[in-house]
C-alpha cells in the first residue's frame, strides 16, 4: 500500500516541499539587490552628486522592502516550520564582505556637501522619458520614481548619511537572515510535532483503512491477539521502507531493550520481512512508548525532529508510509479499547477529551474579564478563542503544553496581554484593572505579578501565540466560532 499524496497539497518525491518555496524567493531578491550594488556605473554617470544619492536612495528603498520581506518571514518561523527559509548560499549573504564591494562602501563619496534638489533637472538628459539610459536593472528602474520622491524629501541628506543609511540596512538584513537561519535549523520543539501534522495532512491513508477494514470483514471475529499480530504487521511494514534509513545502525543487542520484540514467525509467511528487522526496530523504539502493555504512543516531537531533519531525503513511499502507520495505529488501538476498556485513556481522542477539560477550566479564569470586554464583543467570545487556541493546529501544541502545566496562569496573563492589544478589552481597562480580575481565579499568585506578567507580554511572552492572536483575532470578532470545526 501506498499512500497518495492529497490533491491539494504540493509534495514533491523527496518530500521536500509543504511550505511555500521562501528559499527562491529570498535568493532571487538578494541576488538582485547584489546585483545592483556591485553594477560598474559608467564613470561619468558617478560624477553626478544627485546621480549617487538617486542610486543610493534606490538601493535603500529597495533594502527596505527585502527586509520588510524577511522579518514577516522570521514572524511566521515563530509559529510553523518553513523548510525552504533558507538556501546553500544563505551563508554568503551573512558574510558583510559579500556586500561591502560595492562602490557604495567605497572612498567614491568624496562629499558632505548637499545637492540642492534643483540639480535634478541636470539629469533630464541621462535619463529620457523618465528612464535612466545606462543599464539599469529593471528593479532600479522601479525603484527610481520612488527615490526620486524620497530625495525631494530628504534634500537635507548628505552624500554620508546615504552610505551609512546603506549599511545599517545591510546590517539589518544580515541580522533578519541570521534570526531565520537560527529558527529554521533550530526550531522550537512543539513545531516539530505541527511538522508531523502537515505530514498527515499531505497524504491520504484512504487505501490503508480501507484494506484495514476489509481485514476485520474477513476475520468475522477480531481478538486482542489477531490485534496485536496486525499492529506488529504495520510496524514492520512502515520499517521495510526503510524510514529510519538515516539513523546510525545499532548494534543487534540494543533489540534485546526494544519494548516490542518481532520475529519473523510472527508474521505471515509470505510477508516480506527486512533483513535488518532487529536493528530498526531497536531504532523506532526511541520514537514511541507502550501504554497499558498494547498501545503505541508515539512521541511527535522527537519524531517531528527526525523528519525534520531528512526532510529532503526522504522520500513519498516513506512519508505516506508513515501516515498510514499512524492512522492504522488509531485503528488497532481503539479496536482493542473494546477488549480492554482500561486501554481507553491512552487513545488520542481520550486525549482531546482531556482538553476540554482544561478548556473549561481556562474559559473560568479568562472570564473574569468579561467586563472589561467593549460594548461591541460578544459575551461568548472569550470562550470561542480559547477554543480555536486550544484545537488549532497552528498554535495547539504550545497552548496545550503551558495549559497543563505550572505556567498555566502566565499564559492565560500572556494571553490577556494579547486580547488587550487587539482592542478587544475597553481602552480604560488598565493592565492592574484585568489583574484585579484575575486575581480571583488566579489563586497563590500576586496580583503584581500577574500585572507584570500582563506588562511584560511583550518581551518575555510567546511569539507564536502574539502570531497567531493577530491572524484570527480580527475574524473572531466579525465572525463566531464554530466550537466543532477545529476538532480532530
Amino acid at each position: 500500500m501506498g499512500g497518495k499524496p492529497r490533491e491539494s497539497c504540493c509534495v514533491a518525491d523527496d518530500g521536500s516541499r509543504f511550505h511555500r518555496n521562501y528559499e527562491m524567493v529570498i535568493d532571487d531578491q538578494i541576488e538582485t539587490l547584489h546585483e545592483i550594488m556591485t553594477k560598474t556605473s559608467s564613470g561619468d554617470m558617478l560624477e553626478f552628486p544627485i546621480y549617487r544619492r538617486l542610486f543610493a536612495l534606490s538601493v535603500i528603498s529597495y533594502i527596505n522592502d527585502l527586509n520588510h520581506h524577511l522579518e514577516e518571514l522570521s514572524s511566521q518561523l515563530d509559529s510553523s516550520i518553513n523548510l525552504e527559509a533558507i538556501s546553500l548560499h544563505t551563508e554568503r549573504y551573512l558574510d558583510k564582505s559579500y556586500w561591502t564591494r560595492s562602490w557604495l562602501f567605497s572612498d567614491l563619496w568624496r562629499s558632505n556637501l548637499k545637492t540642492p534638489t534643483t540639480e535634478i533637472n541636470r539629469m533630464t538628459d541621462y535619463f529620457p522619458n523618465g528612464k535612466p539610459d545606462y543599464n539599469f536593472t529593471p528593479q532600479l528602474i522601479g525603484s527610481f520614481k520612488t527615490a526620486m520622491h524620497q530625495f525631494c524629501d530628504n534634500d537635507k541628506l548628505t552624500e554620508r548619511d546615504l552610505k551609512y543609511a546603506v549599511n545599517d540596512g545591510i546590517d539589518k538584513l544580515i541580522e533578519l537572515l541570521a534570526e531565520i537561519v537560527k529558527k529554521t535549523r533550530e526550531p522550537e520543539p512543539h513545531l516539530y510535532s505541527k511538522l508531523c501534522n502537515e505530514v498527515r495532512e499531505s497524504y491520504s491513508p484512504d487505501d490503508a483503512v480501507r484494506d484495514y477494514k476489509n481485514w476485520k470483514e474477513i476475520m468475522d471475529e477480531v481478538s486482542l491477539k489477531d490485534l496485536v499480530a496486525q499492529q506488529k504487521i504495520e510496524i514492520v511494514k512502515l520499517l521495510r521502507t526503510d524510514f529510519f534509513k538515516y539513523l546510525p545502525d545499532l548494534p543487534l543487542s540494543s533489540y534485546d531493550s526494544c519494548k516490542i520484540k518481532i520475529k519473523e514467525n510472527d508474521l505471515p509467511q509470505t510477508f516480506e520481512v527486512p533483513r535488518n528487522l532487529f536493528s530498526e526496530l531497536a531504532k523506532f523504539d526511541r520514537y514511541f512508548e507502550l501504554k497499558g502493555g498494547y498501545v503505541i504512543v508515539i512521541n511527535y516531537e522527537k519524531l517531528g525532529k527526525y523528519i525534520h531533519k531528512n526532510i529532503k531525503r526522504l522520500t513519498s513511499v516513506q512519508l505516506s508510509a508513515f501516515v498510514e502507520f499512524d492512522k492504522l495505529m488509531d485503528l488497532i488501538h481503539e479496536d482493542m479499547s473494546k477488549h480492554r476498556s482500561d486501554l481507553t485513556k491512552y487513545l488520542k481522542n481520550y486525549e482531546e477529551k482531556q482538553y476540554t477539560n482544561i478548556l473549561n477550566e481556562c474559559a473560568a479564569i479568562l472570564n473574569t474579564c468579561q467586563e472589561h470586554l467593549r460594548p461591541e464583543i460578544r459575551k461568548t467570545f472569550l470562550r470561542e478563542y480559547l477554543d480555536m487556541l486550544l484545537f488549532d493546529p497552528d498554535i495547539r501544541d504550545e497552548a496545550r503544553k503551558k495549559l497543563k502545566s505550572a505556567s498555566r496562569g502566565k499564559y492565560i496573563c500572556w494571553i490577556v496581554a494579547n486580547l488587550s492589544d487587539s482592542n478587544i478589552f475597553k481602552p480604560e481597562s488598565t493592565s492592574a484593572e484585568l489583574a484585579h480580575s484575575l486575581k480571583s481565579k488566579l489563586t497563590g499568585t500576586l496580583e503584581s505579578t500577574i500585572k507584570k506578567y500582563i506588562d511584560k507580554n511583550g518581551s518575555e511572552g510567546s511569539a507564536a501565540l502574539r502570531q497567531w492572536n493577530r491572524r484570527i483575532c480580527d475574524g473572531l470578532k466579525e465572525k463566531p466560532h464554530n466550537p466543532f470545526a477545529g476538532i480532530i
